[in-house]
C-alpha cells in the first residue's frame, strides 16, 4: 500500500534542493541509497503474490498523481488505484475513511493470497 508514492529521482531532487521538510535525514547517506532504488522495477516484481493498493490525492502539490497512474499501469494484478479529488500531499493518511479502506484492502488481500 502506498499513499502518494514518490519515485527515487523526485526524492533525490527534493533532498538536494532542501525541499523535503518535516523530518531529519542524513542527506549524504540517503542520496546513494535512493540512487540504488527503482520504484517502478520494484512494483513490477510484486505480481501474483503481493497485492498493491495505490492512493493519491489529485491535488498533491509535491508528487503528481500521474506517478501513481504510471505505477498502477506497470504493476501486475492484484492491484487497485484510487485517485481522490483535491487534497494535498499529506491529506490522505489522516483521513479515517482512507485508513478503513486500506485496512479492508489488506485484510481482503491477505485472505485471498492465503488460498
Amino acid at each position: 500500500m502506498a499513499i502518494c508514492p514518490a519515485p527515487e529521482d523526485l526524492l533525490r531532487r527534493g533532498l538536494r534542493a532542501g525541499e523535503l521538510q518535516g523530518f531529519r535525514a542524513d542527506r549524504e547517506g540517503l542520496d546513494p541509497f535512493l540512487a540504488g532504488l527503482d520504484l517502478f522495477a520494484a512494483v513490477t516484481k510484486l505480481g501474483g503474490k503481493t497485492a498493491l493498493l495505490l492512493l493519491h490525492a489529485r491535488g498533491d502539490e509535491q508528487v503528481p498523481y500521474t506517478v501513481s497512474e504510471q505505477l498502477h499501469a506497470a504493476a501486475h494484478e492484484p492491484k487497485r488505484l484510487i485517485l481522490f479529488p483535491g487534497g494535498h500531499h499529506r491529506s490522505l493518511q489522516h483521513d479515517l475513511e482512507v485508513q478503513d479502506l486500506t485496512a479492508r484492502f489488506i485484510a481482503d488481500a491477505a485472505g485471498g493470497l492465503r488460498a
